[in-house]
Formats: structure tokens, sequence, C-alpha cells
């Protein structure tokens, strides 16, 4: 969320490092449940999740969501330690 303010009021070296590193805990996650990044949407992520049934590809998304959001928790407390916003 906030993320266009967020790239015209920072360096676009701040802005590349801070969604290169959003990337990476995204797809990090991702892959750990088995799911693919298929495309990076602006600041959204479009995952596949293809093996098992329906219902384990379903709980495989929400997990990784669930591990995104942890992620996301504990780079905002690094980010808060160097005095840099919260990303949302």
């Amino acid at each position: 969320r906030g993320f266009s303010a967020y790239a015209r009021e920072h360096p676009s070296r701040d802005v590349t490092a801070t969604l290169m590193e959003f990337r990476r805990r995204v797809h990090d996650a991702v892959s750990a449940r088995h799911g693919t990044v298929d495309k990076y949407l602006g600041d959204g992520v479009l995952a596949l999740f293809l093996e098992g049934s329906p219902e384990l590809q379903a709980e495989q998304a929400l997990r990784a969501v669930q591990d995104i959001l942890r992620s996301i928790a504990g780079w905002n407390e690094e980010r808060a330690r160097g005095k840099r916003p919260n990303l949302r």
C-alpha cells in the first residue's frame, strides 16, 4: 500500500532496493510452499500453487501469505531501527 507515494518521496536507489527485497521475501515464501511466482504486478504478485489437490493448493497459498506477512513484519522492525518507513 502506498508504494507509488513511497517511490515519489525517496531516492530511486532506495526504492529499487526496497522493491527487490520485497520480491526476494515473497519469492522465498512462495517457493517454500511449493508455489511459483508467475509475475510481479507493480508491488503485487501473482503466484501459482499447482501441487496436490485443490485443497492442498489453497492451503499452501494461505500459508505462503501468512509467511509473507510475518516476514514483512520482521522487516518493518528492522526498517524502524534504521528510521525507515514501514511497508504495508
